[in-house]
């Protein structure tokens, strides 16, 4: 299927960061040689666990409020698209802004904020690339539902884009390592309340991505749904806001 980019400065920025981002990185590895050299021996060189541990707290707050935002816009934008059309483009924009945000800083050893290349980290670091994963899911989603919005992207398998990418990234939390906080006398308490929090993020998750796809469809009970899957954003989004690591 053939997509027009002319006049979508939206896609247009993103495909633009996703490509020039690790290209970057690349260029910066002969400048960080010496930085790898204790990633070489041992695994990467990361900070402290609590700057660590501080950084991944924003970092699920941050994206936390973007969403319950977005939540927030989907409920309202009934009764404000027809006088404020704008609002239909708000919401995918709340998605886009975090996702950008969390592509380029979310793990303070790697490029641009620490020592170690971005490709390097990417390669060695399970949790550095799902961070990456996650924030190239929430571009996907707020760029498929921005062109939505537009009337740019009308394919009938684009409504489904955002239930299929919300429940990959549910279920990719399963299996999402955090390394802070594991090496102390109470890392096992640490984890488990790290993976009950996960576990949450994940089933409700999933229920956005089941109440969306419900809403999607044409039947007697599309539009309870509609208002459904907002509301569970903004239960997603407390929780992250809430987020204890």
């Amino acid at each position: 299927m053939r997509f027009v980019l002319t006049g979508n400065p939206l896609l247009l920025f993103t495909i633009t960061l996703l490509l020039l981002l690790p290209t970057v990185a690349v260029a910066q590895h002969d400048h960080t040689h010496e930085a790898q050299a204790p990633a070489q021996s041992g695994g990467l060189q990361k900070p402290p666990d609590d700057q660590i541990l501080h950084v991944n707290a924003f970092n699920h707050r941050l994206a936390g409020v973007f969403v319950l935002l977005a939540g927030l816009v989907v409920l309202g934008q009934s009764k404000f698209a027809e006088k404020v059309p704008v609002t239909r483009y708000l919401w995918p924009a709340l998605l886009f802004f975090p996702g950008v945000y969390l592509l380029v800083l979310s793990d303070p050893e790697t490029w641009p904020l620490g020592p170690v290349p971005l490709l390097a980290a990417l390669r060695q670091d399970q949790e550095v690339m799902q961070h990456k994963i996650f924030s190239i899911l929430l571009l996907a989603l707020g760029s498929i539902e921005f062109l939505r919005a537009r009337s740019t992207l009308t394919a009938r398998w684009s409504a489904f884009g955002f239930p299929i990418l919300a429940l990959g990234g549910s279920l990719l939390l399963l299996v999402h390592p955090h390394n802070p906080g594991t090496h102390g006398a109470d890392h096992m308490s640490v984890m488990q309340n790290v993976e009950a929090q996960h576990l949450w993020f994940t089933i409700v998750g999933i229920g956005i991505a089941i109440g969306k796809a419900l809403a999607e469809l044409n039947w007697a009970q599309r539009r309870a749904f509609a208002y459904a899957w907002p509301a569970m954003m903004m239960v997603l989004g407390a929780l992250l806001i809430k987020f204890e690591p």
